[in-house]
């Protein structure tokens, strides 16, 4: 899975209205017809210092090698955007919640695919 590199793409899959909002971190979604899925991360200085904030993204890669990239939503933008909590919580709380939040996007974005068509 390719990752999302530039700010406007990062701006995009934020306006969407596919988000989770966990403890831990947010996932934001957005489809994207013609193009491989792609993943960003962010961890802003409201998780804490450099430390911190590396820590929260090593934290986030290793979810995302587990789970996006064994089975992504197919031409699906997502921004994971860690939040201050995901420091705190056990590594088997944060799977959890991130399996939540891709089920419940996965739901959405087909959801939103049947009432186009």
């Amino acid at each position: 899975m390719q990752t999302l590199k530039q700010r406007r793409d990062f701006l995009k899959v934020s306006a969407s209205s596919f988000k989770y909002i966990a403890p831990g971190f947010i996932l934001q979604a957005l489809p994207h017809r013609g193009s491989p899925s792609r993943f960003g991360l962010t961890a802003s200085k409201k998780v804490g210092g450099a430390v911190d904030r590396n820590f929260a993204k090593r934290r986030i890669r290793v979810l995302v090698q587990r789970y996006l990239r064994s089975q992504p939503l197919s031409e699906t933008y997502y921004v994971i955007v860690a939040r201050p909590a995901i420091l705190k919580l056990k590594f088997a709380d944060l799977e959890a919640d991130f399996q939540k939040a891709l089920q419940f996007i996965e739901k959405r974005v087909k959801k939103s695919d049947s009432t186009e068509e």
